[in-house]
């Protein structure tokens, strides 16, 4: 993990609950109905009730925040879940 990514992953962890949840819901949902390339950052926005500029200062880009999300998610899964995936 660079120092940037750990800087951006420290701001959002900064963020109450609530947003958070937001934000990882209306991803999980965009990237659940769409792929990557189709996937819409205005779409995730307006379903997280953030701005756009806001998404940007966390992740940088849709690939930043695509692998976040990952990241996170693997982070708060239980160890024998990760152990299976690797």
């Amino acid at each position: 993990m660079t120092e940037r990514s750990k800087k951006l992953y420290q701001a959002f962890m900064n963020l109450t609950e609530e947003k958070r949840q937001a934000i990882i819901n209306a991803a999980l949902r965009e990237f659940s109905l769409n792929n990557y390339a189709t996937a819409s950052t205005n779409k995730i926005v307006s379903n997280a009730n953030i701005s756009k500029g806001i998404l940007y200062h966390y992740f940088g880009s849709k690939k930043i925040y695509i692998f976040s999300y990952m990241t996170i998610q693997l982070l708060n899964s239980p160890r024998h879940l990760i152990a299976k995936l690797i």
